[in-house]
């Protein structure tokens, strides 16, 4: 089994590889989000779809560490889109870079 998968995104007609795993549409937990198009798989895939109100309702309940750290990185990720908003750069489902996250994870 090949350790990659591959979806389509409408609009623009690319071949997007990912890794089995990937995470899609990860901002909708940080920030009110409407999804980008339509994706589909070349091979069959798992989905695993997270009740994004509930996810949040854990988070509070859970307090501590776990919480004040997730705040920090919704008010990154948050940022971050909405420098790409005035960028005119296009939104997308896809994950952000694993640099864009090291710098939200470091700063």
């Amino acid at each position: 089994m090949s350790n990659r998968r591959s979806v389509i995104m409408s609009g623009n007609k690319a071949i997007i590889p990912l890794e089995i795993g990937t995470w899609l549409s990860e901002m909708a937990l940080f920030t009110e989000w409407n999804h980008c198009g339509m994706m589909v798989s070349e091979t069959s895939a798992d989905m695993l779809v997270l009740d994004v109100s509930e996810f949040i309702k854990v988070c509070i309940n859970h307090k501590g560490p776990t919480i004040r750290l997730l705040q920090r990185v919704a008010v990154f990720a948050t940022s971050r889109v909405n420098l790409l908003i005035r960028d005119g750069r296009q939104l997308t489902d896809l994950p952000l870079e694993e640099k864009r996250w090291q710098q939200i994870h470091f700063q």
